[in-house]
């Protein structure tokens, strides 16, 4: 029984020796940490954010310091893309008779050159199916200048018989051609004449057409119009503005109209006689991804510039109404810091304070950062200033 009660407390003092010694070591290890802090001179901040660089470089964190550049002057408004004049193309009937849409046709519906779009069927007509009467034509008309070839060729008819013939099968090929090789049990087939985006329709389902009459209307996008629209109170600034960045509603890009290769090609004199807004248009190469029809959100550049702390918009982070952004104080430490902004040209934003000439700050990968400071306890960080 003695030996049963001597094991309990040999290992409760081996527990209170091991405590003991782990205390004493941990102690040991805090005075090492201030005699190092001390010794280096530094001092603890407990709002700096501790981010390994191995660690930012993988969150994509990019710091740039900061310098005083030229900012343009901006007027912030809206506008709406436009299809070019030179590159719409309308589609025609080539013959008359009642419409039916082989697929619903909308505004802004894309179509590729050749894709079936309406038939017109010209059955019910006085006269009968024109396209029919076409065919007939052509193969009455083909036979014959056949069975005259061969009688010239024999010497048996004159050259004019001959000529005559060939005229009127050539006439008849024509006529075919443009009507009888898209003729489809439905009707006379209309393809769209080039690849493009339906701007107009001009017809609806059912309603008779004449031959020659506009059916729809296409807008090739190689190029487009920006028109975008200022209030007066801004009508002294229109000969100062030199460009637009602009911003589709589907999208984040940001687009330059220089990078567009474009340029303005008119500045309206006055409003219109309902509105109070006056037009500013630039043509421009489209990208690919950019929308006829579509309304935009446009920061107009003037000539009218200052030296400025400038940032881009992906520096800055908002809380509650307040912006901020995270200064770099080493490689490894951040520092949030509120800023004032001011104008913005929809890229680059203008600050008015928080950031000085010089300073280090977070310009890709804020929120990462931002992340770090809220789900993290940051232990306190020495370095040296």
């Amino acid at each position: 029984m003695k030996f049963n009660y001597f094991i309990p407390l040999a290992a409760l003092v081996l527990s209170f020796q091991a405590c003991k010694g782990k205390t004493e070591e941990h102690a040991h290890e805090t005075h090492q940490e201030e005699i190092h802090s001390d010794e280096h001179s530094g001092h603890s901040h407990s709002d700096e954010i501790v981010i390994d660089t191995h660690k930012a470089e993988e969150s994509g964190i990019a710091v740039m310091e900061i310098h005083k550049s030229q900012f343009s002057g901006i007027i912030k408004t809206t506008g709406e893309i436009l299809p070019t004049r030179e590159n719409e193309v309308t589609a025609v009937s080539n013959v008359s008779g009642t419409v039916s849409f082989i697929n619903p046709l909308l505004e802004g519906t894309e179509l590729r050159e050749g894709h079936p779009v309406l038939t017109i069927n010209s059955s019910k007509m006085e006269g009968g199916n024109i396209s029919e009467k076409a065919k007939i034509n052509f193969e009455i008309a083909q036979k014959e200048f056949n069975r005259i070839k061969n009688l010239y060729n024999d010497k048996l008819i004159t050259e004019k018989e001959y000529n005559d013939a060939r005229q009127t099968f050539e006439e008849a090929r024509i006529n075919y051609e443009a009507i009888g090789n898209n003729f489809t049990e439905k009707g006379q087939k209309i393809e769209s004449p080039s690849s493009g985006f339906v701007k107009s329709c001009l017809v609806k389902e059912g309603d008779f057409v004449q031959a020659g009459q506009p059916l729809f209307v296409i807008a090739r996008d190689k190029y487009l119009y920006l028109k975008a629209e200022i209030p007066g109170k801004y009508y002294n600034q229109l000969n100062k503005i030199t460009g637009a960045n602009f911003r589709m509603p589907y999208s984040e890009n940001i687009y330059d109209i220089a990078d567009l290769k474009g340029e303005i090609v008119s500045r309206g004199k006055s409003s219109g006689n309902d509105s109070f807004y006056i037009p500013v248009t630039f043509r421009f190469s489209n990208s690919g991804d950019i929308v006829s029809g579509s309304y935009a959100e446009v920061f107009l550049k003037t000539n009218e510039t200052k030296e400025q702390i400038v940032l881009p918009l992906t520096a800055i982070t908002e809380e509650q109404g307040t912006y901020f952004v995270y200064k770099q104080i080493d490689p490894t430490c951040y520092k949030k810091a509120e800023v004032q902004l001011g104008i913005s040209d929809g890229k680059n934003i203008e600050i008015l304070s928080g950031v000085t000439d010089g300073e280090k700050v977070v310009v890709k990968g804020a929120y990462q950062v931002k992340l770090a400071s809220a789900v993290s306890s940051i232990p306190a960080h020495s370095h040296e200033h």
